[in-house]
């Protein structure tokens, strides 16, 4: 069974958020979220370490 949980956030993140979201459920579009900022931290680290 699939626990779910509650995130308090301002009202108007939400509103932001969930025009981004779409049709889309919130957990698959917060793992989205999550998985390009994981990768645009890599990427950003990679160029990083590339240039010094």
């Amino acid at each position: 069974m699939r626990k779910y949980a509650t995130i308090s956030v301002l009202r108007e993140v939400k509103e932001l958020l969930e025009k981004e979201k779409g049709k889309r459920g919130w957990s698959e579009f917060l793992l989205e979220l999550y998985k390009e900022a994981k990768y645009s931290k890599a990427k950003k680290a990679f160029k990083n370490q590339r240039n010094t």
